[in-house]
């Protein structure tokens, strides 16, 4: 027992989808592994084997993982698994006293693909990588000036993401039960685990 991944991805199915695992993924785990010195292991939905139960698989991975990078776009913040995945984290931030006056850092890492006007409270509070300005649905853009730009922008981030996996608490069976309990994210309402329904 113990950690499974070094970063869990949050985000929220739709037009990120071919970006985020073609043009962003590809990028942050070659960087990573320079950071860390290792390959690093990324939980990425899409990788759920088939014949598994993907609700149980997700909080499964959450709970083995060491931290949370999600990617915040309007969207995000209207559906039930994002937020419970962002709510658990934040849960395990508060358990082991992450984001307080002595220790401001997280065990969340966050990506703005979207306009952050209407982003929740507690999502604006925490230092974002801005990325809206290379954030693409087309395929033309891995072939294009603003695709070096972006490597360039992950590149000098990865260092912070590395930081905060190395500095993460040790694991804490405890924290599978997470994914059982309601969480109460800082502004109502309150999410607990999606069910299949």
């Amino acid at each position: 027992m113990g950690y499974e991944y070094d970063v869990f991805i949050s985000y929220k199915h739709g037009h990120v989808d071919y970006w985020l695992q073609n043009i962003f993924l590809k990028r942050f785990t070659f960087y990573l592994e320079n950071e860390l010195g290792r390959r690093p292991t990324i939980f990425f939905d899409q990788d759920i084997p088939s014949g598994d139960t993907w609700p149980f698989k997700l909080q499964q991975a959450l709970s083995k993982s060491t931290c949370l990078v999600a990617f915040l776009q309007p969207s995000y913040f209207v559906s039930n698994w994002c937020l419970y995945e962002f709510g658990v984290m934040l849960e395990r931030e508060k358990i082991e006293r992450f984001r307080t006056l002595i220790n401001p850092k997280g065990l969340i890492q966050t990506v703005q693909i979207g306009d952050g006007i209407y982003f929740p409270t507690y999502a604006k509070q925490i230092q974002s990588l801005d990325c809206r300005d290379y954030f693409s649905a087309s395929s033309a853009f891995e072939r294009s000036e603003k695709c070096l730009e972006l490597e360039k922008v992950i590149r000098s981030w990865v260092p912070d993401v590395a930081q905060t996996i190395k500095e993460a608490p040790k694991w804490n069976e405890n924290w599978i039960n997470l994914s059982k309990i309601k969480i109460s994210l800082p502004k109502k309402p309150i999410f607990s685990a999606p069910t299949l329904e």
